[in-house]
This record gives C-alpha cells, structure tokens and sequence, in this order.
C-alpha cells in the first residue's frame, strides 16, 4: 500500500507528464509554415520518379527559394551562366550551385572543386546525369563579398577554373 505522500507524488508526476506531453503533441501535429508552403509547392509541382537510386540533387530542385522562405532569405538554387557577369547579388544565407563546364569541346568532369574562398565553406559536388555538369550542397555565404572558386578537372586531363562573387 502507498501512502498519501506517494500517492501524491505520483498524481503530480502524471499532470505535469500530461501537461509536457500536450504541448509536444500539438507542435507535431502543426509543422511550421515553411513545411507546409514546401509540401503545397511540392503538390504542385510534377516530380517524374526516376527508377535508379541517384542523389536528390541530380533530379534537381523539387521548391524554389520561396517555399523555403517568402523573403527568399534562406536559400536558392542558382544555375551559374555561361556568358555574362561575374558578379552576382544574392540575399541569402546559403546558396547550391549548378551549371557545366561551358565548353564548345564536348569534356566531361573527372573530379571538382568548389570553395568559398571568403569563409573556406567546400562544397560537396555531385555530378549530374551528364558528363559536363554538375550541382552542388548549400554552400553557406558570409557578410559582404563571397569570392567563389570552381575547378574542375577533366577526364581528358585538362582543368577549367573559374572565379566569381556572390555579394550578400
């Protein structure tokens, strides 16, 4: 037999394990806003399923940086150009790069090097479902100017190096 002190004891335990428990639950059931904005963008988008097993990022991106964020403060996925500028102005915190080699000669990637030169971040590469592009993490960017350096070297032994900024 327990005594009243026990029991007593016992009877707080279980409240503030149901009070603790309550609040848990609720905030499982409701996902943040930028979940539910991902899974509405996601419903919207058509997504093919490929039957090999390949990095997420070789499909590409399945939401745009304003599911992530409706400031677009987050994150993008930005395809570098081939031609034009070298600077970019992007008001992020990260940032996942695609792009090719932008070659006329067909080359195709043995390895590459992607780092942030301004805060050492390196990224991680995957290549892509061609032999001459390629796509990246979230590569996190500093204050200011963000020098990017992208090698690449070729199965042809060669190497393409390219320079960019990337103003945050």
């Amino acid at each position: 037999m327990r005594t009243p002190a026990q029991l007593q004891m016992i009877v707080w335990t279980l409240i503030a394990v149901v009070v603790a428990g309550v609040g848990v639950f609720a905030s499982v059931l409701q996902p943040p806003s930028t979940i539910k904005q991902a899974r509405v963008a996601r419903q919207e988008t058509k997504i093919e399923h490929i039957d090999s097993r390949e990095p997420a990022s070789v499909q590409g991106p399945q939401y745009s940086a304003t599911t992530i964020d409706d400031r677009g403060s987050q994150a993008i996925d930005f395809t570098i150009p081939c031609e034009g500028n070298s600077r970019f102005s992007k008001n992020v915190l990260q940032v996942r790069l695609s792009g090719s080699l932008c070659l006329k000669k067909k080359e195709q990637i043995a390895s590459s090097e992607i780092r942030n030169m301004t805060n050492g971040f390196g990224a991680t590469v995957f290549p892509t479902g061609k032999q001459d592009t390629f796509t990246t993490d979230y590569i996190t960017l500093a204050n200011g100017e963000n020098r990017i350096r992208i090698q690449h070297i070729l199965k042809s032994g060669g190497k393409v190096e390219r320079d960019f900024v990337i103003e945050r």
